[in-house]
């Protein structure tokens, strides 16, 4: 929610639900002005020095100018974020001398050493991008790339979604403070108000509903000690008080009528110890999005468990997500079924590490679906078709024992250095066998020996002997990655798992691509009247092939920008393909559509 409520001069009746529905309709549309515009600053910036990285000219110099640009977007927000709160307060004596007055204070005091801090921020990302590609030994063309995603992307637009979020908020809340005082009215006093739920600060949450008068500050509790600040944001509170804080004050008199329509925030409890370090450890959402696989499992540190052991983590993972109050009670997909919700089907048909694989994994599901406010995949189900790999429905994943296990294969042939020199040899011997080949297929159409001749029996034993070498090598062989381009030369593979690296890493992309699916079929689905979720209320599939009709019409368009054929086909399979790159890092593959989207998702599960 957000800001500071604010009331008239004289006696008012104040109703801090009905004043927290409007500041956060303004909250929210100062934050996105804001957002927009750090994020395309932050972009500018990245392209800047990696232009500059490529040309060997100075990185520091390309964004000399990077100061006064954060400066500038800074000064613009503050002016109409304290311009409109400012006049929420004294609707009646709309003096423009007032505000930029207001504007020109808070920026000396608060807004200058931001800027700063904001700009040095930015400057150090793009050295840590060039350090980590320089140990990488990556290149001049991929150091740039790394540059532009270390200061761009999603990554780029949670950090401007931050930091508007937290400016908009702070000057909102100096402006109501000072434009109240100028109101002069007898006994004035303010109230905290912190958010009820489990996000809040617990400091915060004990300071909910403190009265003080309005020169006096509120004491709030933090790390041990006791802070005093002005009005919630206030800086003398620190950064630990106030970035994506949601505490808000409300001023009033003696004389106003105050109605508690909005429960009183009790503190949350302490949090639990915290998770052993182990493979099914669950993964808390915390106040920024961490991808799962950046300190994700993968081939090289795969866990030796028992398959018994994969399984009871994901049967209890399954079970609490079956009984979480947003899944809906039927099944109504093609081929669901109710006995399938709670549990995994199929599950002797795996391997011990397919079995190890879809638990490690289906924790990082459920750190999205927390995440995003939708409900956890609650159950697996054995395919039985061969040309499926894998589809999601009613909020049950299903698996094709041949494709998963067979990634699984590569997790233990990755870790075999024995079979290192084998995979070389058989990598040298396919290729002699193709030139092989090639040759006597030249000299048949030379000769024209068709059919019975000999030269047509030595093709055959060439093409067995290379499918023989083929299929040994493919049993060993660990995962190999596409190098297709957009723009580029060679064919775009079907789905983006071909950009993955490692079985595990095929393993996330597959069951992330079906839970984007999980992502459209629940996402916004509404709560009846009687506590019952229907699986046929599915609001956010209209929006979706609305919005992406609208930019996606075009096949031409889609063939240039998407980077794979799948996400071609319609807007489902483009949002799970697009999710697939977004949750394994893969920024520089994503449209600004879907960007724009998830991050919508993400900020509404926020409030």
């Amino acid at each position: 929610m957000g800001f500071p409520v604010y009331i008239k001069a004289g006696a008012s009746r104040v109703s801090i639900a009905k004043e927290i529905r409007e500041v956060s309709r303004l909250r929210l549309q100062f934050e996105k002005q804001m957002a927009r515009k750090m994020e395309s600053l932050f972009r500018t910036a990245g392209n800047r020095a990696a232009a500059a990285y490529e040309a060997g000219t100075s990185v520091e110099n390309a964004n000399v100018t990077l100061q006064a640009e954060v400066g500038a977007v800074f000064r613009a927000s503050y002016a109409a974020v304290i311009e409109k709160f400012a006049q929420r307060v004294v609707e009646n004596r709309k003096r423009a001398t007032q505000f930029e007055a207001l504007v020109f204070q808070y920026y000396a005091k608060e807004g200058a050493n931001k800027v700063a801090g904001v700009t040095q921020t930015t400057k150090n990302k793009i050295r840590r991008a060039i350090e980590v590609a320089d140990k990488e030994a990556l290149g001049v063309g991929p150091t740039a790339k790394l540059i532009k995603e270390y200061t761009g992307g999603a990554m780029g637009r949670a950090r401007a979604t931050t930091i508007a979020r937290t400016e908009t908020h702070a000057a909102a809340s100096f402006a109501t403070d000072a434009a109240t005082r100028e109101l002069n009215l007898p006994s004035q006093k303010k109230r905290w108000v912190s958010v009820s739920d489990a996000r809040t600060r617990s400091g915060h949450a004990a300071a909910n509903g403190q009265e003080v008068g309005i020169d006096e500050p509120f004491l709030v509790p933090f790390n041990g000690q006791t802070v005093e600040m002005k009005y919630p944001h206030d800086g003398s509170g620190g950064a630990g008080n106030n970035i994506n804080c949601r505490c808000l004050a409300v001023y009033f008199t003696d004389e106003d009528a105050i109605f508690d329509d909005v429960p009183v925030a009790s503190p949350p409890p302490p949090p639990p110890p915290p998770a052993p370090l182990e493979p099914f450890a669950p993964l808390p959402v915390g106040r920024e999005v961490v991808l799962p696989i950046i300190k994700g499992i993968r081939n090289e540190d795969f866990p030796t468990v028992s398959k018994e052991e994969s399984l009871a983590s994901l049967r209890k993972q399954l079970k609490e997500a079956d009984e979480q109050p947003n899944q809906a009670l039927r099944a109504i997909y093609e081929g669901g079924d109710e006995r399938d919700f709670g549990v995994i089907q199929g599950a002797g048909s795996l391997t011990k590490e397919a079995a190890a694989a879809i638990a490690i994994v289906n924790q990082e599901l459920n750190y999205f679906a927390d995440l995003f406010g939708i409900p956890r995949v609650r159950g697996y189900k054995k395919i039985q078709s061969e040309k499926t790999i894998a589809n999601m429905g009613d909020g049950v994943m299903g698996f094709n024992t041949d494709y998963f296990n067979k990634w699984a294969g590569d997790i233990t042939t990755a870790n075999d250095a024995t079979l290192v020199p084998r995979r070389a040899e058989l990598k040298l011997k396919i290729e002699e066998a193709e030139a092989k080949v090639r040759a006597l297929e030249q000299r048949i159409l030379e000769t024209g020996d068709r059919g019975s001749g000999p030269l047509s029996f030595q093709l055959s034993d060439a093409n067995n002997e290379l499918w023989q070498l083929k299929r040994e090598y493919a049993s060993i062989s660990t995962a190999e990655v596409t190098d297709f381009k957009l723009g580029g030369e060679g064919r775009k593979p079907w789905t983006v798992e071909k950009y993955s690296t490692g079985g595990m890493d095929h393993f996330r992309s597959t069951m992330y691509h079906e839970f984007g699916h999980q992502i459209h079929q629940t996402y916004g689905r509404r709560v009846s009247e009687r506590g019952r979720v229907s699986a046929f209320d599915r609001p956010f599939e209209g929006e979706l092939k609305k919005r992406w009709l609208k930019v996606y019409r075009m096949k031409k368009k889609r063939s240039k920008e998407f980077w794979s054929r799948y996400a071609e086909t319609d807007a489902f399979e483009w949002f799970a393909e697009s999710f697939s790159l977004w949750a394994s890092g893969q920024t520089e593959k994503l449209n600004p559509l879907f960007l724009e989207m998830i991050q919508e998702i993400i900020d509404d599960a926020k409030r």
